[in-house]
């Protein structure tokens, strides 16, 4: 039952206990509304990416789409372009080869790695290089005429992990298969399950294809392929003499290249707009007519037209050009001039028609 307390509010008067309940809770709760539901105001993530030309999606976060049809997310008016993972920005840039080598017990094994093809694989395999991730790993497993597995630290071929921690996906390439000998390749558990383990084939191994990630080969070493191939192993494929990685590295890394150019270019970028405010003339607060010279000023400079101001007179209007106004205040010498030109225009026509050489059927000189 509700009750008139005053003209402007209304008081229950009886209720059932489980509305007493209710109100009761509703009083107690404080309820924070942010801002930016009431207004036009978006919500800024401090969180978020910094967006540059670099790293600016061609399509939307999806946010203002999706919060219109949701009634569970927060309002969201800003329609804003997504920004890219590092690594799909760094691997766009990446256009040559990797080159790295394995010193072994038993000889070097020099390593060419297409990170252009596999950049996130190859990148891997760098970096666990750089750091001295295989120094002292063994190859645990020898099968011959098949393959030679290594990259597990703890040489029992199920640990190892990635530079990043965790597995990360497959990088199959249709022009890069298991067709020869010397072919640097992925081990895993299962589908996108990469770490650190890999392995170099003895022979072609096209049963591997689309199962193992090939992201090099080996280019310099092969002799030493034949010596690890033939050592002797027992039951488990465990050579019974141990081959062991004994040192890295890494001749030609892309990435760090890559990784100083954009630095590069973000701190040119940078420089240069900041340069841009530094010298953009800033109208007076309050002044209407520098803000709308500005603005017709910017729209000129992208149309491509001239925007030097020359004064034609004193006083009000003393930029604008009158000159082409006079015509309409004269329409008799405008119209003077035109039916001159136009007189001009039809002698020229004239003087080229009789430069043209015309043949009838009865004249064959002009063929």
């Amino acid at each position: 039952m509700l009750e008139k307390a005053d003209a402007n509010a209304t008081v229950i008067r009886s209720a059932n206990q489980e509305t007493k309940e209710t109100l009761a809770e509703l009083a107690k709760t404080k309820l924070e509304i942010p801002d930016y539901m009431y207004s036009n105001k978006p919500k800024v993530d401090l969180n978020a990416k910094a967006r540059d030309a670099f790293n600016t999606a061609h399509y939307s976060t999806g946010k203002a789409a999706a919060s219109l049809t949701s009634t569970v997310m927060e309002p969201n008016v800003l329609l804003e372009p997504a920004v890219l993972e590092d690594d799909v920005v760094r691997y766009r840039y990446v256009k040559s080869k990797g080159y790295a080598r394995l010193v072994t017990t038993h000889g070097n094994l020099n390593l060419e790695l297409h990170c252009e093809l596999t950049p996130k694989t190859c990148e891997n395999f760098i970096r666990l290089c750089e750091s001295g991730y295989f120094v002292d790993c063994i190859f645990h497993r020898v099968i011959r005429h098949f393959i030679i597995q290594s990259g597990d630290p703890t040489g029992t071929g199920l640990g190892g992990d990635s530079c990043w921690g965790g597995a990360f996906a497959d990088e199959f390439q249709p022009q890069l298969k298991h067709d020869s000998r010397g072919v640097l390749s992925m081990a895993n558990s299962g589908p996108n399950s990469n770490k650190s383990q890999f392995f170099i084939t003895f022979r072609p191994c096209n049963q591997l294809n689309k199962k193992h990630t090939v992201f090099g080969k080996v280019v310099g070493g092969l002799e030493t392929l034949d010596k690890v191939e033939f050592v002797e192993t027992d039951k488990d494929d465990r050579p019974l003499e141990e081959i062991k990685i004994l040192a890295c590295q890494v001749f030609v890394n892309p990435y760090k290249e890559v990784d100083e150019m954009l630095a590069r270019e973000r701190k040119e970028a940078k420089e240069k707009e900041t340069l841009a405010q530094k010298t953009q003339e800033i109208p007076k607060p309050g002044n209407r007519r520098e803000e709308e010279a500005m603005e017709a000023t910017k729209r000129a400079k992208k149309r491509g037209l001239s925007v030097a101001a020359v004064a034609q007179r004193q006083g009000v209007g003393k930029f604008i050009d009158i000159s082409q106004t006079e015509e309409l205040d004269r329409p008799g010498e405008a119209k003077a001039r035109s039916a001159s030109a136009s007189v001009t225009q039809v002698e020229q026509l004239k003087k080229r028609r009789k430069l043209v050489l015309r043949s009838t059927l009865s004249d064959f000189s002009a063929w």
